[in-house]
């Protein structure tokens, strides 16, 4: 049965195919180093000058140079549809000098999980102290973490730099 995106490729695109591919790429560096995924782009070019490819050749060129398996991050962002949404929710405990985190992915459930290796968390004080932590937010609907923070943060902030696709829907202390 032809759905009709051969006879229209424009149905294949939309406004995210452009900005979400160039978030593809800038999480995949991150996810491999600066180091293997610009060696990996020469590898790619050299290879594939002059010629086609598919997502499964830059994924193969990928993993070659990263060293590393690539298929979760190719089919979560190539194939899977949707970004995550995630509720962020904290508890400080001053006793312990404690932050107990819950992350909860609260995107559409035909979009699926994802799994995101580093999700920073920034913990800012009053006082002006900052600490940078990374939790692995799993494939699980819920992910729980706890970090060692030397002073009561009044503020959490979520991937303050930027270099997820993923939109934090809430941030709440518990």
């Amino acid at each position: 049965m032809d759905s009709g995106y051969a006879a229209d490729p424009i149905k294949l695109l939309n406004a995210n195919s452009y900005p979400k591919g160039a978030w593809v790429l800038h999480m995949l560096r991150s996810t491999i180093g600066d180091s293997a995924f610009f060696r990996a782009l020469r590898a790619y070019y050299g290879t594939y000058r002059d010629s086609t490819a598919t997502s499964a050749d830059l994924q193969r060129v990928m993993e070659k140079e990263g060293r590393t398996d690539l298929g979760w991050f190719f089919h979560q962002w190539l194939y899977q549809p949707g970004y995550p949404q995630l509720d962020v929710s904290w508890q400080y405990d001053p006793g312990a000098r404690k932050v107990m985190v819950g992350i909860i992915q609260r995107q559409k459930p035909e979009w699926g999980r994802f799994r995101l290796p580093a999700v920073t968390l920034e913990f800012r004080g009053n006082n002006g102290a900052v600490l940078r932590r990374d939790v692995a937010v799993t494939t699980g609907r819920e992910t729980a973490a706890s970090f060692d923070v030397p002073f009561a943060p009044a503020e959490v902030r979520v991937d303050p730099d930027g270099r997820l696709l993923l939109k934090v829907t809430a941030i709440s202390r518990r």
